[in-house]
């Protein structure tokens, strides 16, 4: 039986885990992480505050500087956004599954899915799909263009 692999917590990323896989260590980009206005970047209260993700553009560049990959969970929903691909230090893309749970019979989700992978490649990153649950949907998303899948079954 093998042990899951034991969470590093980074203190001033938002407290999220970094998760080591082998000889790496991934960290999974949240909104929790990206989208804090001005915390904790230390400006002071006078003039105008500092960009969105500010602090965690700096954080995540370090963390990247260090070996670290860095992955955008849930992209494509929620807070997730086009601008994270240029602020942020990304190797990886994680497709959201509210996409790939349909990527077999929709067009829409198969169309957002192959897009997603291919704007992943155009910019160097992986893309992988979240959520596959069936051998179509594993077989539609490598069809797609997607480089790895993640779910449960």
């Amino acid at each position: 039986m093998t042990a899951a692999p034991t969470p590093i917590r980074v203190l001033g990323v938002g407290d999220q885990p970094l998760v080591r896989k082998g000889n790496a260590l991934v960290l999974d980009a949240t909104q929790d992480i990206v989208l804090v206005a001005g915390a904790g970047c230390g400006a002071q209260a006078v003039g105008r505050p500092p960009p969105a993700g500010t602090r965690a553009r700096v954080e995540l560049s370090n963390l990247h500087a260090l070996g670290v990959r860095i992955a955008i969970d849930d992209f494509g929903t929620g807070f997730s956004s086009l601008g994270q691909l240029r602020r942020f230090p990304v190797d990886v893309i994680k497709v959201d599954r509210s996409f790939v749970q349909g990527v077999e019979g929709d067009a829409r989700d198969a169309a957002i899915t192959a897009n997603l992978a291919s704007l992943a490649h155009a910019l160097g990153v992986v893309a992988i799909a979240e959520g596959i649950e069936s051998h179509g949907q594993l077989a539609a998303v490598q069809k797609l263009g997607c480089d790895h899948a993640q779910g449960y079954f």
